[in-house]
């Protein structure tokens, strides 16, 4: 037996345990429509590196003969992509599916479809389910700060910590996995400690938990509610983003004026600590830093980040549609990356000069009020 030929069976052999693994793990919360959408996509993607190997094979029977320049980079391009992805993602595949969260699917409808309880009742629900979407607003709502202790390190979410969370929010085992769109059986192994919480969906249990249990405070506390802010929790949400952003800002404009929104916020700030960290996105984790980050520049410099950001994001777009002329080319990989950081470069300075004007137009601002006062 040649030495490759046994390493591949070494291979097979290896990710045929951890497929195994797998299969194991997330067979009881798993369906039919699951598993078939998991096989689909791990045969497509072997069925991608067969063709690469294919096209590969004809590269030495000499099919770039003929061929145009430019067919002759988009065979290449495609050959590359399909040879070293598919492998990539077939090895992922096999890992997410023997170590990621056993009841996560890779079809947004399992979840319902395998879901062994019904929809939960509206009595049952969080009471501000309906403006998770604007977390901000959410807890403003509640009468509650918004200060959040973000940089505090993540703790797992213990058993206890999970069933104290659900009888803040009102829900029973089966109400709780119907909310969060995942069979009673994955909540029973959370809550027994057979399986570990994953981190997303603790840090939404808390942070949902946080504000009912704030809430609860203030409605035993005895004191009154304000009329405008019921008013405004009683309206549908907003649909776009800049409804949601104004409305946001009316809320703020208001809480700085209203005396009893201020003894609200005074009262939960005398019994809780700081809101937990919002559940947010990793991307809006990392944009968040970025912009965290900024802060610390002085007033001026601060600019420059988004700038930087932006300039960046439309060279990045352009090389996109070049790439099937950089693979041909290593040198042309430099020159583009040279680009990117200019265009960067470019953008921050720009940025810097914006910030500067800026300044400089407030301070000319500042004089003339206090010239006219």
């Amino acid at each position: 037996m040649s030495p490759l030929l046994l390493k591949a069976l070494l291979v097979l052999v290896g990710l045929g345990s951890v497929l195994r693994k797998g299969y194991v793990r997330r067979r009881p919360f798993w369906g039919r429509r699951a598993w078939l959408s998991f096989a689909t996509l791990l045969a497509a993607a072997i069925g991608c590196f067969l063709i690469g190997m294919i096209m590969a094979l004809g590269v030495d029977s000499g099919i770039y003969v003929g061929m145009s320049p430019l067919a002759h980079r988009l065979y290449f391009v495609t050959l590359m992509t399909l040879v070293v992805g598919s492998p990539v993602l077939t090895v992922g595949l096999i890992i997410w599916l023997a170590n990621g969260n056993p009841e996560r699917t890779l079809r947004a409808a399992d979840a319902s479809a395998d879901r062994r309880v019904g929809d939960v009742p509206a009595h049952a629900r969080s009471p501000l389910e309906s403006v998770r979407a604007l977390p901000q607003s959410a807890a403003r709502r509640a009468g509650s700060t918004v200060k959040s202790s973000a940089s505090v390190p993540y703790v797992p979410m213990t058993p206890s910590e999970l069933v104290a969370a659900r009888t803040w929010l009102g829900l029973s085992p089966d109400q709780l996995a119907g909310s969060l769109g995942l069979p009673p059986a994955v909540i029973n192994a959370w809550e027994s400690g057979r399986d570990g919480i994953p981190a997303h969906r603790a840090k939404s249990l808390r942070w949902r938990a946080a504000i009912a249990e704030r809430q609860a405070a203030l409605a035993a506390s005895g004191l009154p509610a304000c009329e405008w802010m019921a008013a405004v929790e009683a309206k549908p949400e907003p649909a776009t983003l800049e409804a949601q952003t104004a409305q946001l800002e009316q809320i703020m404009a208001h809480e700085g004026t209203c005396s009893i929104c201020a003894t609200r916020e005074q009262f939960i700030d005398e019994r809780f600590p700081p809101m937990p960290p919002r559940p947010i996105s990793a991307g809006w984790r990392a944009l968040g830093w970025v912009f965290q980050r900024a802060e610390l520049l002085p007033r001026w410099a601060q600019p420059a980040v988004p700038m930087a950001l932006s300039f960046g994001a439309y060279s990045l777009l352009k090389i996109v549609f070049l790439l099937h002329q950089i693979a041909s080319d290593l040198r042309l990989a430099l020159l583009a990356l040279g680009g990117l950081s200019l265009s960067m470069l470019l953008g921050a300075v720009l940025g810097i000069g914006y910030g500067l004007f800026r300044m400089w137009r407030e301070q000319l601002s500042s004089r003339g009020v206090a010239q006219r006062s």
